[in-house]
Formats: structure tokens, sequence, C-alpha cells
């Protein structure tokens, strides 16, 4: 079989984690600095290693601490091979690009939800942390918080104090409020695509409930 041979110098290669470290002692790994692993809540399983190489487009060197979300790969990606994002849904990627060939100097996303299954575990703010369930390992038990926690991420890397008395960092809820509103009026526009949904499935307008009187 024939295989067409791509230069090296114009391919867009991306090695990414898609999470964190397995817990499995078979296949224990390390989040590094953080704490966490696959199936949990901690840092070490959100914030995970990327390295991308496009020579002549991605500026060699360069490192970033700024937040990318693993489903903004999918509009950035459209977007360096020239191809239009599809317009029949919402697409909740956000395109890089700009930012990763330097034409801008941050990241378009400065957070994001994250979920285990259907529950929402929490959300990040840039450097911080809203977290509705406690769980940094997958074989921890999940314990739902009677009230969220904020965590500052640079001040308390490894999510040890329950609460930090002299910093409740109260005023990071407007932020994250911001991030769970534009959640909760993106399914009231387009129903969510359900689990094991086929490859055609169109998602429509989201059911809404009549007013109870």
């Amino acid at each position: 079989m024939l295989r067409r041979q791509v230069p090296a110098d114009t391919t867009l290669v991306v090695f990414a984690g898609d999470n964190g470290p397995e817990e499995v002692s078979t296949w224990r790994g390390t989040p590094g600095f953080w704490e966490g692993s696959y199936f949990a809540a901690g840092e070490g399983s959100l914030r995970t290693p990327c390295i991308a190489r496009w020579p002549g487009h991605i500026p060699a060197g360069k490192v970033s601490d700024d937040i990318m979300h693993i489903t903004d790969w999918f509009p950035t990606l459209l977007h360096a091979a020239g191809v239009d994002l599809p317009d029949d849904r919402i697409i909740d990627g956000i395109d890089q690009l700009d930012w990763l060939t330097g034409a801008t100097e941050a990241s378009r996303r400065d957070g994001f939800i994250f979920w285990m299954g259907p529950e929402m575990y929490g959300a990040k703010w840039r450097n911080f942390k809203l977290a509705l369930v406690q769980q940094k390992y997958s074989t921890d038990p999940v314990g739902k918080l009677s009230s969220p926690r904020i965590i500052n991420l640079i001040t308390d890397p490894q999510e040890r104090e329950p609460f930090n008395a002299q910093h409740l960092h109260t005023w990071t809820v407007a932020h994250f409020n911001q991030l769970l509103e534009q959640f909760a009026a993106s399914v009231q526009r387009e129903q969510p695509i359900p689990a094991a949904a086929p490859l055609e499935f169109v998602p429509g307008p989201a059911a809404i409930e009549p007013p109870i009187r």
C-alpha cells in the first residue's frame, strides 16, 4: 500500500493529555506539582500538559499557563485547515488559533465547567476553582459539599485548606456565576445531545417547561 509522505514542517502536531493520570497502581502516573487522578476533580485531573508544533505558524519555545480546553481544539483545527464551523448547533469550543500562532497575547478562554458524567463537579476561572464536590482521586469517596468552596490554586495548589479565613475570594463568585449562567442559557437555546446519540443527530431547540401557575 502506498502511503503519502506529509512534510513535517507543514504538519500541525498536537501531543496532549485529555485527563489526569490513572490511579490504579499498575498504571499509576503523577500529575507532578498538582494532586488528582483520572475520573476525579483534583487539579491534577483537570490541568494536563499540551505540546503543539507547527513550524512557521506556532513560535518555537513559547510557553503559557493560560487555559485551553480540550473542546477548543475542534474549532481551532478547523480554522487551521481553512474549514468553516458547523452552523447547525452550538459549538462549545473556542477558536484559539490566533493565540497559538502569537497573533494575540492571551487565550480567549479564562474558565470552564467540569463534570463527572452528568454531575457538575465545579468550575475553573483562571487560577481559582469553585468546588461543588470533593474528590481528588478516583478511589476517594465522592463528597458533595454543603456549600461551594473557592480554592486559590496559587496559594493552595494541592487543595488542602477547607477554608482560608484571610482570603475568602468572594469576588470571584461574579466570574463563576458568569460561566454557570452562560451554560444555563445555552441549554435553554438548544437541547443537550443525549448519550449514545447517532452521528447524524442534530440537536433542536430546548423544550421549555411552561410556568407553574
